[in-house]
């Protein structure tokens, strides 16, 4: 029978996935599984149990077809993972195997039984509930002071500590593996884009291990990924070295970004989508996703719009998942684009790109590639080696997308742009000190009442002055009452001197009260947190904030210079918004510019005012978003570059700036 040795060495296992039997082939030679039809799976029992001698008589001939598709399966699989078959050099990808797994898994088997077990769950979750409780006694500190992710240091110390990082991810799935009784078979280097991380394979969990088995091996790197993150962090608030800080705030901030946007999200095919298969039976859900895609494509492709439509329909949560990771990588990489490239132009455009063929171009996070794990190596029957492809029509489709790409290029679209806002606090609601002193009470943060007392200054020597200039206004007056019979001149002098006393005293008085501010209105009354009592105030200080009970509300927010002229003549319509509201502004009366001198970095001032009240406004996370005239799509593009281009230089200047400080 044809593939006879082959079909002898290979194993047949029968698993459980969603109520139904999956039939699993494993080839021992190359460690590659076969997925197998039921009907397939029951005439390779039947084949394999006549070359056992268990089964007697002239096979038929569906048994000798399947053994002949079979055994083709398993030799081209054998040479595919000798290397005999000559396979498509991808030189963004390489995997590099270095040594076999298995003979030193024997020695980690205490450790796995220590690190999975409830002893090693305990520690995790001291580990963080004492994350968690520095976090909130240091008032986040470490958060406030990580600063850009994307920053040339921290994109540098990624690419330094990300290898390390990994080797300790693979770490943990080879002691989850030793703790389910699974041969790990091979590690490795894999070269993404030439860049080198290490990989295992665990492909051998998907026979071996049970359900909770496999969950606990694809969740292992990611035990391992936040056990490094905490360690880190609680390490960080115990060392003052700078550079040790850089180093351990990138271990924390790559280490759970990185585990939550990538390995833990189930839509990509990595640790946490087979964690989510395996606990949902659907361990072969992205593969028949991507297969249901794929189907509708081709329908497309051949301009069949109901084959398409039915397809569809026949498989809507699997095209969904499809287009949802794929539609996720391609948001991750524009997001990145977004925040790199106003930052290091040349720089930017590398990253992008090794991103783009990371993401697209790689078996590790393609369509239909296996995890770095070596998890989801099964293969369908009808997805090994294929015959000459079939000529198709999809060619057609080239000149159709170029046209209706042109279309969309000339399709006219409105500018949007949406700017944060806040209460003007240091404006229109600011309290200030006309005169200077030394603060002797100020109200409480309150409402408050008109004219109610907000701040009380003294000054050294004010009330002495006050009182001597009484004394002597009094005096004059006696001496002119006296002296007004006896010595008119006398008299006549007193009063003169009595008039630049009473004047004097009436200046005094009025400073004096200029040192007692009031509320000129109702509302809430925020003091200024930095100010005590005996603390010495300038004129002209903020005190404080009164924000109106009634009125208007006055917003500002910084305005990117490179908006400004399409504010000043092209502005259609501006919406105030926040979570709980949706106001409609008149672009004439409630939108205008202040401090049109701005400097680069900081635009200027959009000035917004609101129907709304500053008190009910108080809190409240707002903005406003402006549109104005429609322009072609392609000219668009030419302004969002210009806006990629105008933010690189900010920051090289910024950078510059701060070098030479």
């Amino acid at each position: 029978m044809a593939g006879a040795g082959p079909l002898r060495e290979a194993r047949l296992h029968l698993s459980e996935e969603g109520g139904r039997h999956l039939y699993l082939l494993a080839d021992p030679a190359s460690g590659r599984i076969l997925r197998l039809e039921p009907k397939l799976a029951r005439l390779m029992a039947n084949v394999r149990a006549r070359l056992n001698g268990r089964l007697t008589g002239t096979p038929p001939e569906e048994e000798i077809a399947a053994a002949t598709v079979i055994g083709e399966f398993i030799r081209a699989m054998r040479a595919d993972a000798s290397g005999e078959r000559r396979r498509k050099f991808n030189p963004l990808f390489m995997q590099v195997p270095l040594f076999d797994v298995g003979p030193w898994q024997k020695y980690l088997r205490g450790l796995a039984a220590v690190t999975f077990s409830t002893f090693g769950a305990v520690v995790f979750a001291m580990l963080a509930m004492l994350s968690l409780w520095i976090h909130s006694a240091t008032d986040g500190a470490m958060v406030s002071r990580i600063g850009d992710i994307f920053s040339l240091s921290a994109i540098a110390t990624f690419a330094m500590v990300a290898p390390v990082t990994k080797v300790l991810h693979e770490l943990g799935h080879v002691l989850a593996a030793t703790r389910a009784g699974v041969r790990v078979r091979k590690a490795g280097v894999m070269l993404l884009g030439l860049y080198p991380l290490p990989f295992v394979d665990c492909s051998e969990a998907d026979l071996l291990a049970r359900r909770s088995g496999r969950i606990m091996i694809s969740l292992g790197g990611l035990f391992a990924d936040l056990s490094v993150a905490m360690v880190a962090f609680i390490v960080w608030h115990l060392v003052e070295d700078p550079a040790l800080r850089q180093v351990l705030s990138s271990l924390v901030v790559f280490n759970s970004i990185n585990t939550v946007i990538f390995n833990l999200n189930p839509i990509l095919k990595l640790d946490g989508y087979f964690a989510l298969s395996d606990a949902a039976h659907r361990r072969n859900w992205h593969m028949e996703s991507f297969v249901a895609l794929k189907s509708v494509r081709s329908a497309l492709a051949g301009f069949d719009m109901g084959t398409a439509m039915r397809r569809v329909m026949d498989a809507p949560l699997r095209v969904a998942f499809a287009l949802a990771s794929t539609g996720w990588k391609i948001w991750i990489v524009a997001f990145v684009a977004w925040q790199v490239l106003p930052k290091f132009l040349g720089l930017g455009l590398f990253l992008v790109g090794w991103g783009m063929a990371a993401m697209f171009f790689t078996p590790l996070l393609s369509l239909n590639g296996a995890s770095p794990q070596g998890r989801g190596r099964n293969q369908g029957a009808g997805d090994g080696p294929r015959g000459p492809r079939r000529a198709g029509r999809g060619w057609l489709w080239l000149p159709l997308l170029a046209g209706i790409a042109l279309l969309l290029a000339f399709l006219p679209r409105p500018y949007h742009v949406t700017v944060p806002l806040d209460l003007d606090m240091d404006g229109s609601y600011a309290i200030r000190v006309a005169q200077g002193g030394v603060l002797r009470a100020m109200a409480d943060a309150a409402h408050v009442e008109p004219g109610a007392a907000l701040v009380q200054l003294e000054a050294p020597g004010a009330e002495a002055e006050l009182a001597l200039a009484e004394a002597e206004r009094r005096f004059d007056l006696a001496l002119a009452d006296s002296a007004a019979g006896l010595d008119p001149l006398t008299a006549q002098a007193a009063r003169q001197r009595a008039v630049t006393s009473a004047a004097r005293v009436a200046r005094l008085q009025q400073i004096a009260e200029l040192r007692t501010v009031r509320a000129a209105q109702a509302g809430l009354f925020r003091p200024e947190s930095t100010l005590h009592r005996g603390a010495q105030v300038g004129p002209g200080r903020v005190v404080g904030h009164l924000l109106p009970d009634h009125g208007t509300a006055r917003l500002t927010g910084a305005f990117p210079e490179i908006w400004v002229e399409k504010l000043s003549d092209d502005l259609r319509g501006a919406t105030l918004r926040s979570s709980h509201f949706y106001e409609v502004l008149d672009p004439e009366r409630d939108i205008r510019l202040e401090d049109m001198a701005g400097d680069v970095t900081g635009g200027v001032r959009l000035a917004v005012v609101s129907s709304h009240s500053a008190t009910a406004l108080t809190g409240e996370p707002l903005s406003t978003r402006l549109q104005f005239g429609a322009e072609p799509l392609w000219r668009h593009a030419v302004f969002r570059g210009r806006i990629l281009l105008l933010r690189f230089r900010e920051a090289q200047q910024a950078a510059q700036g701060a070098a030479t400080q």
